[in-house]
Parts: structure tokens; C-alpha cells; sequence
């Protein structure tokens, strides 16, 4: 007999003689737990004497009126649960008590299994004889009986899972114990957690363990609890880079604020405009002459590229420097006028030699 789904059969049996006579009331409505109240169950007596005796008796009616109470009750044994309510009864009013208790458990696996169960059936009830134009009365009241139903077969009730979601940073929902087969669902919260105005923590991904773990950037998630899962938020650490411009010119990256990834590399290039040099880049209090320059991302930076005029005679003229010009006209001039000074006295000093000759030969 199932014990789940208890059967009762009533049998009423006569003997006269040698022989006996057995009617068979199958009381299909018996129910686990609960309480039924079985009445007018007629027994058709006068057919029976008749058949017995040969002799029609006037008595028409004969009732077995019963109560049949039954609850359930079963020893559990319980993995992965504090041991509480090592007995489950299950009364007839449906009364139910929470028969085991979440209280962690390593392996992320909880089981509850019953090891023995019994169905107990208390049955009480009475013989009413009805005639008829003379009245109702009672020819037997039955004592109670108790009738056990046992097994000892080790069967599993349910199985539930764990599911652990961490975070370093943010809050998290969804972690507890799950019913085997059912959906849990997870969410983190929120996405960037700032750690001062220049470091941040930005959520990359969940990172998961299990059979059917996730895996993901998404931060809210579900997953089917075939097994314990852990999901773990992966997270990147990310610094301000402030880039400053002053004077003419420009850099590779505009200047603005940047959030780059921790011990990521940045470079930059300075190009000044017309008329204008890199005088220097302060990186901090740092300061670089380069041109390009290359910034590690381990701490927060602010970058400054400082942008002077250049002098006149430094301008370039097709790629020259003014001062070039000015020193070729300086010596140009120069040579000039040591020609023009050299060649005057030269022609001054003719006349002279002339006039001397011309003395001589005379």
C-alpha cells in the first residue's frame, strides 16, 4: 500500500453454517491528512437473511455510519539545514510547521529526506438498524482503532541550492538557497562606486562557477539552480587624467578630463601653433622638454603643456632664423663698406703719385 495515498476497504462478512457471505465496501474517499466522516453506508440485511435464513425479515435498513481520521507523519533527515523539527506531522487541519531551517552550508547543497514515514488512520463508528414505522437504533459502536501504515523506504523530499553573489564594491541581490530547477535572479547596484574625486571603480563583468552559472557584463542576471553557483563581480580600478593647455598650441588629446584604466600607458604629443614652441610639459610637478612624452596610469595625473612665443630674430623665414638674415646683411654691409672705404683712398692717393713722377722726369 502507497503510504501517500492510503486506501480503505470495508468487509463485511456472515457466516451460517458452513457457509459465509463477504460484501466488499471500497471507501475510495479516504484522504491523507484530513478527516472524513463516512455515513449511510447501507448493508442490505434483508437480502442477506433472506439469502441466509430463507426468510424475508420487514427490516430494510441497516446503516454503518464511521469517522476515519488520518494524519502523516515522517522522521527527516536533513543535510545542510540547522536540525530542527526532526519530525514532520502532518494533522488533519493542515497545521504545518517549518521543519527545517537555512543555516548555511559548505558544499552551497541542501537536502531534506524522509527515512521512515507512517499514515495513522484512527477509525471509529457504529451499526444503525432502521425499521421501518418503528424508528432508528443503535446495535453496535465500534471502539477506535489505529491503524499505522509504514515505511521505511529512505526517499527525497526536495533539494535546494545556493547561490552566492560577491562584490568588493555595490550591493548585491539575489543570494540564498533555491529550489532545485527553479530561476534565481541577481542584480548589482551601482555600477560606478567613486573612491575620491580623482579614482574611481567601474563593474566589469560577473564572473561565474557552477553548472549553470553566468558569465557577463550585464548586472542583472538569472540563471537556472541545477547545482550551487557563485557569481563574482569583476571590477577595474580607473584614474582622472587631466590634460591643460596654455598658450598656443595643441595636444593629441584635447584638453578635458579622461578616466583611464589602472597601469594603462598614454601618450602625448604636443604641436604648437605659428610663431609659437613648446616651452615644456609639467606632468604634476615634473617637467619634460620632449615633444611626445608617455604617462603611466598607477595614480592620478595632471598634465600641462606650456605653449611660448618665439622671439623675432628666432622666427623662421623659409625654414631660417630672422638672426641669420640679419647677420648676413650685418656682414654684407660690412664688406660693403670696406670696399667703398679701401677703393676712395686708393683713388685719392693717385694724384699724388702722379705728380711725383712727373717732377722726376722733368
Amino acid at each position: 500500500m502507497n503510504p501517500y495515498e492510503p486506501g480503505l476497504t470495508f468487509f463485511l462478512i456472515f457466516h451460517y453454517g458452513q457457509n459465509s457471505y463477504s460484501y466488499e465496501y471500497p471507501i475510495s474517499q479516504a484522504s491523507v491528512p484530513g478527516q472524513t466522516d463516512l455515513t449511510s453506508i447501507p448493508i442490505p440485511i434483508a437480502e442477506i437473511l433472506a439469502a441466509l435464513t430463507g426468510v424475508y425479515l420487514p427490516i430494510n435498513f441497516l446503516h454503518l455510519n464511521f469517522d476515519l481520521t488520518s494524519y502523516f507523519e515522517a522522521g527527516l533527515s536533513k543535510i545542510g539545514f540547522a536540525s530542527l523539527f526532526s519530525t514532520l506531522k502532518w494533522t488533519e487541519k493542515g497545521t504545518k510547521s517549518l521543519f527545517f531551517d537555512f543555516n548555511g552550508h559548505e558544499s552551497g547543497i541542501g537536502n531534506v529526506k524522509i527515512v521512515h514515514s507512517n499514515v495513522v488512520q484512527e477509525i471509529s463508528g457504529k451499526f444503525v438498524i432502521s425499521i421501518p414505522l418503528i424508528g432508528t437504533y443503535t446495535l453496535y459502536t465500534f471502539p477506535i482503532q489505529t491503524l499505522y501504515f509504514s515505511s521505511d523506504q529512505e526517499i527525497d523530499v526536495i533539494t535546494f541550492y545556493n547561490i552566492s553573489v560577491i562584490s568588493l564594491y555595490g550591493a548585491t541581490s539575489g543570494s540564498g538557497w533555491f529550489y532545485k530547477g527553479t530561476t534565481a535572479t541577481f542584480n548589482l547596484e551601482p555600477l560606478i562606486v567613486m573612491s575620491g574625486e580623482d579614482t574611481r571603480n567601474v563593474f566589469l563583468e560577473w564572473k561565474g562557477e557552477g553548472p549553470t552559472a553566468y558569465s557577463g557584463s550585464s548586472n542583472i542576471a538569472s540563471v537556472v539552480m541545477d547545482g550551487p553557483i557563485s557569481e563574482t563581480a569583476v571590477w577595474k580600478m580607473q584614474f582622472k587624467l587631466t590634460i591643460v593647455v596654455e598658450g598656443h598650441g595643441t595636444t593629441s588629446r584635447a584638453p578635458q578630463a579622461y578616466w583611464e584604466n589602472v597601469n594603462a600607458t598614454i601618450d602625448l604629443t604636443a604641436t604648437p601653433e605659428d610663431g609659437y614652441q613648446l616651452e615644456q610639459w609639467v606632468v604634476d610637478e615634473l617637467v619634460s622638454k620632449n615633444g611626445t612624452i608617455q604617462i603611466l596610469m598607477n595614480s592620478p595625473h595632471t598634465v600641462k603643456a606650456v605653449f611660448t612665443q618665439i622671439p623675432l630674430l628666432l622666427t623662421p623665414l623659409y625654414g631660417i632664423p630672422l638672426y641669420a638674415y640679419l647677420v648676413v646683411v650685418i656682414v654684407g654691409l660690412g664688406v660693403t663698406l670696406t670696399f667703398f672705404f679701401v677703393r676712395r683712398r686708393h683713388r685719392a692717393n693717385i694724384p699724388l703719385v702722379k705728380n711725383v713722377t712727373e717732377e722726376s722726369t722733368m
